[in-house]
């Protein structure tokens, strides 16, 4: 079914996929790479959250960050799924740590 395609996709890009991973070598990032990516980007400016002006508080703490948490591999060069998920443990250590 269409359905369980989908999921089988889903799972096997946030696994990680090696074929894809190999084409594209030039696109595999570190955390380094993707946030100063994101520095540069058009959504660096784009209001994504309307309802707090603490919005650009979670930049200020990346920012202020002295090192990146070594469980979520920030010199690993990722793509795709494998960025996703080190995306996430990012963001939720930046949480833990802003949280006062």
């Amino acid at each position: 079914s269409y359905a369980v395609r989908s999921q089988q996709r889903m799972k096997t890009y946030l696994d990680g996929n090696l074929e894809v991973a190999m084409k594209f070598k030039d696109k595999h990032q570190t955390l380094i790479d993707e946030i100063e990516e994101e520095e540069e980007s058009d959504w660096v400016d784009k209001e994504l959250n309307y309802h707090s002006k603490k919005e650009n508080a979670w930049r200020d703490n990346i920012a202020a960050m002295e090192e990146y948490p070594e469980q979520i591999q920030p010199e690993l060069i990722c793509l795709g799924g494998k960025q996703y998920q080190r995306a996430i443990g990012f963001f939720r250590e930046v949480m833990l740590e802003s949280i006062p």
